[in-house]
């Protein structure tokens, strides 16, 4: 795609029109009289078009919408995701008015809940109190549960390698500073014991100096 600096025209190029290498884009950007040869896309969406207020508008809204959405944490997102598709799926699998009816009137062969729980209780099987979630709520707060717990677990590693990686930086720091301070103290030994050489060499020539001028 290349446009103007106003993005006024818009002109679109296959990749087998231009080699997408650097060299070959670069030859063709800077022969304006080249590439104006192609007509300028045209339409109700394109720059110029009769839906380009509505889609400067659109472009406004959604980066106002973004720009809130944003701050929400995925987490919130995956759990909404979640709910909306345990109600499409609970609208999916609803049975309608006529079947309900026709279970109705058709004459029941299985025991009722209340009749199950009852034949339990008299074997001393622990039931519950029959208000169970339904599968497609388990499998939800499961898949919930799943993804807070890794992202739990992400977190937690990365806080265990920042800390690592802190402790290893200190570590080195350390070591870096105990030996500018063995190094400096070698220097100044090295200064010390060189300035003591050069004080004795020049007490030990005085003397024959002396002893010179006298003869």
């Amino acid at each position: 795609m290349i446009t103007d600096p106003n993005f006024s025209e818009i002109r679109y190029f296959k990749i087998g029109q231009i080699l997408p290498r650097q060299d070959a884009m670069s030859a063709l950007l800077a022969a304006p009289e080249v590439w104006t040869t192609k007509p300028a896309w045209t339409g109700r969406i394109a720059p110029g078009g009769a839906w380009e207020p509505a889609l400067i508008k659109y472009a406004s809204f959604a980066a106002w919408w973004h720009k809130y959405l944003s701050k929400v944490p995925n987490v919130v997102w995956v759990m909404l995701s979640g709910a909306v598709m345990n109600v499409v799926l609970n609208l999916f699998h609803s049975k309608g008015k006529k079947d309900e009816a026709a279970a109705a009137a058709a004459p029941s062969v299985a025991l009722t809940r209340e009749q199950q729980r009852a034949a339990l209780k008299e074997r001393s099987v622990p039931v519950g109190d029959g208000r169970g979630w339904s599968p497609v709520v388990g499998m939800s707060v499961r898949l919930t549960g799943y993804v807070c717990y890794v992202l739990c677990r992400l977190a937690k590693e990365k806080r265990e390698k920042e800390a690592a990686e802190k402790e290893e930086a200190d570590r080195l720091e350390l070591a870096r500073l105990e030996a500018e301070r063995v190094a400096k103290a070698k220097a100044d030994e090295q200064a010390e014991a060189t300035l003591l050489a050069e004080r004795e060499g020049s007490t030990a020539t005085k003397p024959k100096t002396r002893a010179s001028k006298r003869k």
